[in-house]
């Protein structure tokens, strides 16, 4: 898609983190695991923008919404998995590997290993 001159873009996707202490072999594999292929840091993203020819070009951090997304998501798969009923039909293995992850992204927010 095209934009007209004084347009704007806006994105929202995950994005490389650069935090102290998160090794390059975890990067890698979070971005193979959830499918995303030369990911950039945020100031990687916004030097790209600004040398394709955007202006005013900045990151505004939202990795705390997504950690509360994550939190909220994991509430409600352990609810699932403290009721029987409640999950008549749904692939309790899928599940609990759904809660697993959750929980490891959770800590990976906390870490800095990607940035939203």
């Amino acid at each position: 898609r095209v934009t007209k001159g004084g347009g704007w873009l806006v994105f929202s996707d995950l994005m490389k983190g650069d935090a102290p202490g998160v090794s390059e072999d975890e990067l890698q594999s979070f971005g193979q695991t959830n499918m995303v292929a030369d990911w950039l840091t945020p100031a990687e993203v916004c030097r790209t923008l600004t040398e394709a020819g955007w202006q005013e070009v900045s990151f505004e951090d939202l990795t705390l919404d997504i950690k509360r997304s994550f939190q909220l998501m994991l509430r409600k798969v352990n609810r699932l998995l403290q009721d029987p009923k409640a999950c008549s039909g749904i692939d309790l293995e899928l599940l609990e590997t759904y809660k697993n992850n959750l929980t490891k992204r959770v800590g990976q927010v906390d870490r800095g290993v990607f940035k939203w």
